[in-house]
This record gives C-alpha cells, sequence and structure tokens, in this order.
C-alpha cells in the first residue's frame, strides 16, 4: 500500500476515472477520500469516480485536530499583533495579575466606536453582544492597563449565555485605546468567537 504522499501525487497525475481505478487500491481510495471528510461508500469503481472528483474540484485535506488548534492559535496571537506587528500584546486570557474590577478606570468608549469597529468586524456579533449587554447577561467587568508605556488596554467580563444560562459563562474581551476609547480588537470564547 502505497503512503497518503504518494497516493496524493498519483491522483494528481492521474487524467480519468479509470487511471484512478487502476492506479490504486480500495484501501488507499477511502484514505484519500477520509483525509477530505468525504463519503466513503460504495465499490471500487464508485471510489474511484468520487476520488478523481475530489481531485478535480481541488477539495483539499481536511485539517487535523492539531493543525485546527495551532491555526486557531496563531490568528489568536495575530490578533494581539498591533501596528503593523511593531506591538504584541500578551493574550488577556494569560495575565491573571492587575485586572481591576469596575468601570472606574475604562477609557471613554462611545456607541461610534463601537459601530465603527463592528462594520468592518462583524456587525451580527455586535448586536448579539449588545442583546447580551442590556438584559445584564454581561457581569464581573474588569480593567487591565497592560504596561504604562503602552496605550491600549484590555476590558473583560463573564458573559452568561442567552439559552442555557447554567452553562459556563462566555469569557469577551475587548483591547481599546486609552487615549479616545477606540476599539483595536475583540475576541470572546462562544462559538462566534
Amino acid at each position: 500500500m502505497c503512503s497518503r504522499e504518494k497516493v496524493e501525487e498519483i491522483v494528481k497525475t492521474c487524467g480519468s476515472v479509470q487511471s484512478v481505478f487502476e492506479s490504486l487500491k480500495v484501501d488507499e481510495l477511502k484514505n484519500f477520500l477520509r483525509d477530505r471528510d468525504l463519503n466513503l461508500s460504495g465499490k471500487k469503481w464508485v471510489l474511484s469516480e468520487k476520488v478523481f472528483g475530489a481531485a478535480k474540484l481541488g477539495i483539499g485535506k481536511c485539517a487535523t485536530t492539531e493543525e485546527a488548534k495551532t491555526t486557531k492559535e496563531n490568528e489568536k496571537k495575530q490578533r494581539l499583533a498591533l501596528e503593523g506587528g511593531l506591538i504584541q500584546l500578551p493574550s488577556p486570557r494569560e495575565l491573571k495579575v492587575g485586572w481591576q474590577a469596575g468601570s472606574l478606570y475604562f477609557p471613554d468608549t462611545i456607541e461610534s466606536d463601537v459601530q465603527q469597529y463592528s462594520k468592518v468586524h462583524g456587525p451580527k456579533a455586535i448586536l448579539k453582544g449588545a442583546s447580551l449587554f442590556e438584559s445584564q447577561h454581561l457581569t464581573e467587568t474588569s480593567f487591565h492597563n497592560i504596561s504604562p508605556d503602552i496605550k491600549y488596554c484590555f476590558i473583560r467580563g463573564k458573559c452568561i449565555p442567552q439559552e442555557r444560562t447554567n452553562s459556563m459563562p462566555y469569557g469577551p474581551w475587548v483591547c481599546l485605546k486609552k487615549d479616545d476609547g477606540s476599539v483595536v480588537t475583540a475576541e470572546c470564547s462562544c462559538v462566534a468567537g
């Protein structure tokens, strides 16, 4: 049996379903389909058709759990890279000390700052967030200065899910500019992110 990499090479060079059928074994065809999370049912000819079709459509391999986790972590790190990557902020989830409860230290953020951010980063999520805030699902807000030398700060809270109120609260955070309160970046531990 060929390695998965070898099967990939063979499929790329096959110009017809017949050549896929003649070049690969059933287990190799199934592995190719499995790597793309495609249906594995059917006899060898049907599997060959599926493999050939997937190759022609350019259906790539699905990310493994580890690859998906790495991609998500890289996206989170990138979200905290500001000013063209010159400033790399720490993750608010990793900051264990220095949080100040309440809104006393919050920068002056106004609704238009949030609306400006939402135009680019998802108005649906902002509307949902506004609804949760207005219905008092957002609790335990706190402020983190990060550093006196950095012009950014974090605001975080806990958000009780609207549907399953007994479930674990979500952990939203927002990064704001200290001087004008404008929203720089944000994230939530909910499915929408």
